[in-house]
């Protein structure tokens, strides 16, 4: 008995130099350190008072005995600072040697029953070791807050550092972890006492930049005249994205919670005038046409030089309001650092002085930035890094009009009614949904022969107001192994995001690199992308492509053509298209087009009329129609152009299309076709038999009454192949044709000649039914309405940068027309083979005289005759035909 006292007394005077080792944290009075056995008394205490936060049933009293003796260790091993990457690497040895001597002091049983309490909190497995795990990190935190961030600041810590610490701490509360990041580091940073090192920027120089910006007013500049009225517009955008950031800081530290965690607490009145204090300059059409954004207005009062690079500048200033809520403190500081530049450049510059300086500055921050901003934008695509828009879906009350706002999108009439419309839907109506998306994408790898199992992201692009059909599907992605990576919209560039109300904006602002591109920059911009692509090339290889939900029904938008937006020119154009096909051939050498994949589906918008919700479920329909019978009737199809020689289209009723389109030469009947079946996979909804064109020998005029390409309509478009290359274009748009022919060549061809890249049939005649049905069909997007009738692409191939890649029809035939006489010079001069765009343009049927397989005895099959399918195997088709 008393061998067993002498060691447990042992142990105790032993453990008492515990009060000896002390810890980098300081008291909250912060007048010096704590030592180990203040920290081991103050987690027992809060493991008896925060236990209710624990994510899981705990056993309180096992708890408070591990935070007790978890650091005892530390009296031979000593203290291991968190950050201290040396000391940590044999952290683990010399804490396992003090365990062995420490404990064994004990009687055996008490040795075993205390060393399994320490072996279970340093293994972080149990419900219990959660918890003292998380407490053990929210304690020196709360600490380094409240005594004014001595330690951090002594240690230099950054944010990202002490979110990684804590990335286990959620298993043991999700609460305690979102309090202690929005109570004590968030509001550290903004004092400058944690470093806000997420990206290449302190927080410190974000606040100096916007400070700087709210102190400029009309009465204090000392720039000419003219100008002060522009900087005072400028600076009151900045102005109003400062106020946002500090709403959402201050809330976040009120309710000490992210913002998905505290949104309902304020009022949708209230969401809706943020949204729009941020949003208004760049969606609010009236505004912007009275504004400096607006080349007419910019360009009018300072001339062509000065007025456009002003008028730029405004433009990218307006268009970043939704980065304020996702506290992209980069992008918000280096253009409020250009601003400002550019402002002291009209402080301190004569007049002739000031056109040189704002280009040379505009043309540095590009450069100068180009790696950072080239960075974030691959990292946003194809890692989790930022999961700002899954972590907001993930969270929301999918129900609430008040989680619409989180994202800063625009918030208006489409994104609205669409969330109140899908959240109407049942249950089994979101999951056919979801599925007829997920089970597309997943059935694009299994038809290319690629395991999904090797990969780990997908790229979800989608409307705002989708987020419910969005969640299933995230849920369907996480059941197949796949992480889902959610895109914000940038600058232009749709990903995921609002639509564009205002579509004006960036149809005069699509050539503002006018002012800086070059040899130099495009050099930079694939410098940059390597460098990008280098440093995330892990996650690269395991990206699995992007899943996209697109949207029609719109308003019409016939844009007006102002002669003060900047354009290309010539070398512009040609260094453009030429950094479209090397990037193309970069990003293939990292996201290997042989184990890559993708999937796009389509819904309407409510603001395409009346018959909104009946367009939808007709919709659903198409997108869910049953492929079997479109395999036979498109085999039908195959069945016969592979035995001619061209096919020979003619138009009716005024339409003057008359095109012959030469076909490749098929080697193994048997073996080969010419024409993939496309059924519903990748490309949502079925209907459609596509090859690559013989190029030479294809000839003649290709007309539509209207189309609409890229958010743009085109009224008689008039385009003639020569050998299957564009020669001549123009539409009826305007009164003048030389404006008409500048409008296809900016918008359409931007090339000197586009060859002839895809010939397709489209056979899902249901579509172009619903579309007369409802008088939407000019409405349709290229996914849908390519299926509506034969289509032309003009451009590359359906087989860029993949001809080489074997690809197969439901009947194992090798579908070899993927490359044309253009694409065949990739080998030697892959500049030359390839354009970097794909636009289809389709003829509806009834449009159509005659579509017909011409064979070299000069015999004709026809397969569409006036607007109706009269081939054998194919009039199923017309079912929906006759009904219009």
């Amino acid at each position: 008995m008393i061998e067993r006292l002498n060691k447990q007394a042992e142990f105790l005077l032993e453990i008492d130099k515990l009060k000896n080792i002390q810890r980098r944290t300081y008291l909250s009075d912060g007048k010096r350190v704590e030592n180990d056995a203040e920290h081991s008394w103050h987690l027992a205490i809060m493991s008896m008072l925060l236990s209710e936060y624990a994510e899981e049933d705990i056993d309180v009293l096992r708890v408070m005995s591990m935070v007790l003796i978890h650091d005892l260790i530390e009296i031979d091993a000593g203290d291991t600072y968190a950050y201290d990457t040396a000391g940590n690497a044999d952290k683990e040895e010399r804490e396992l040697k003090a365990a062995d001597r420490i404990f064994n002091i004990l009687p055996k049983d008490q040795a075993e029953h205390i060393r399994a309490l320490w072996d279970e909190f340093e293994a972080n497995e149990t419900p219990e070791a959660h918890f003292a795990n998380m407490l053990d990190r929210f304690q020196p935190t709360m600490l380094n807050a409240a005594s004014g961030g001595i330690s951090w600041r002594e240690h230099n810590i950054g944010e990202s550092q002490i979110v990684k610490r804590n990335e286990l701490s959620m298993l043991g509360s999700k609460r305690l972890w979102d309090y202690c990041l929005h109570k004590y580091v968030k509001p550290n940073i903004y004092k400058y006492n944690v470093r806000y090192d997420y990206e290449e920027i302190e927080y410190e120089r974000f606040t100096l930049a916007y400070e700087r910006i709210n102190s400029i007013s009309y009465d204090n500049m000392n720039i000419p005249e003219k100008y002060k009225a522009y900087f005072c517009e400028l600076a009151d955008v900045f102005k109003a994205y400062y106020k946002c950031i500090t709403w959402l800081q201050e809330n976040s530290y009120i309710y000490a919670a992210p913002v998905y965690k505290w949104y309902k607490e304020i009022s949708l009145e209230e969401w809706k005038e943020i949204n729009h204090s941020v949003n208004r300059f760049r969606y609010d059409s009236a505004y912007y046409e009275t504004s400096y954004a607006n080349p007419t207005k910019a360009v009018g009062e300072f001339g062509e030089n000065i007025g456009s690079m002003l008028c730029a500048l405004a433009a990218k200033t307006f268009d970043i309001g939704s980065l304020c809520f996702e506290a992209r403190y980069f992008e918000l500081t280096i253009l409020a650092e250009l601003f400002l530049e550019i402002y002291n450049i009209f402080e301190c510059s004569e007049e002739d002085e000031l056109s040189g300086s704002i280009k040379s500055a505009i043309y540095y921050h590009t450069y100068d930035y180009m790696d950072e901003t080239t960075e974030y934008r691959i990292r946003d695509s194809i890692t989790c890094h930022k999961p700002f828009f899954t972590q907001i879906i993930d969270n929301i009350d999918i129900n609430d009009e008040r989680s619409l706002y989180l994202t800063g999108e625009n918030i208006g009439f489409n994104e609205t009614n669409s969330f109140k419309y899908i959240n109407s839907l049942s249950e089994e109506e979101i999951d056919k949904i979801a599925h007829t998306y997920t089970d597309g994408y997943i059935k694009g790898f299994e038809l290319a022969g690629i395991d999904l199992a090797e990969k780990e992201t997908v790229q979800i692009r989608y409307p705002v107001g989708f987020e419910r059909i969005v969640k299933k599907a995230m849920q369907i992605f996480a059941e197949n192994g796949l992480k889902s990576v959610i895109l914000r919209r940038r600058q232009g560039v749709p990903q995921s995001g609002c639509i564009d109300c205002n579509p004006q904006f960036a149809y005069d602002h699509r050539f503002d690199k006018a002012i800086y591109y070059n040899k130099a920059i495009m050099d930079r911009q694939l410098s940059s992308l390597k460098n990008a692509y280098e440093k995330y090339k892990n996650e690269a290889e395991v990206y699995a492509g992007p899943a996209v939900i697109e949207y029609f029904g719109e308003k019409d938008f016939e844009p007006a053509t102002k002669k003060e937006a900047l354009k290309l020119d010539k070398a512009q154009r040609d260094l453009s298209s030429e950094y479209d096909i090397l990037s193309a051939n970069l990003v293939n050498e990292y996201i290997d087009h042989e184990k890559y994949s993708f999937t796009i589906i389509a819904f309407p918008l409510p603001e395409i009329g009346d018959d909104y919700e009946k367009i939808f479920t007709d919709t659903i329909q198409i997108n869910t129609l049953d492929t079997t019978m479109y395999h036979n009737v498109q085999q039908a199809i195959i069945d016969v152009l592979d035995d001619c020689e061209y096919v020979h289209i003619k138009g009716s009723d005024g339409n003057k299309t008359d095109l012959k389109i030469s076909l490749c030469e098929l080697f193994d009947k048997e073996k080969q076709t010419r024409f993939h079946n496309c059924l519903a996979d990748v490309n949502i909804p079925v209907g459609e038999v596509y090859t690559s064109p013989k190029l030479t020998g294809t000839e003649g005029i290709l007309n539509v009454s209207e189309v609409y390409i890229n958010g743009l309509v085109y009224k008689n478009l008039m385009i003639r192949f020569e050998d299957g290359m564009t020669k001549e274009y123009s539409c009826s748009n305007y009164d003048n044709e030389e404006d008409n022919h500048a409008y296809v060549q900016d918008n359409l061809i931007k090339h000197e000649s586009l060859p002839m890249g895809e010939f397709a049939i489209g056979t899902n005649t249901a579509a172009f039914a619903m579309g007369i049905k409802y008088n939407i069909s000019d409405k349709l997007p290229i996914l849908i309405a390519e299926k509506t009738g034969p289509h032309i692409a003009i451009g590359d191939t359906c087989f860029m940068m993949s001809e080489d890649i074997p690809t197969y029809n439901p009947d194992g035939k090798e579908m070899i027309a993927r490359e044309n006489e253009v694409s065949k010079a990739r080998y030697e001069n892959p500049k030359e083979a390839y354009f970097g765009c794909h636009t289809d343009i389709t003829i509806p049927y009834n449009e159509i005289r005659c579509l017909s397989a011409v064979y070299e005895d000069g015999r004709e099959v026809q397969i569409i005759k006036d607007g109706l399918f009269v081939l054998e195997g194919t009039t199923e088709l017309n079912t929906h035909l006759k009904n219009i």
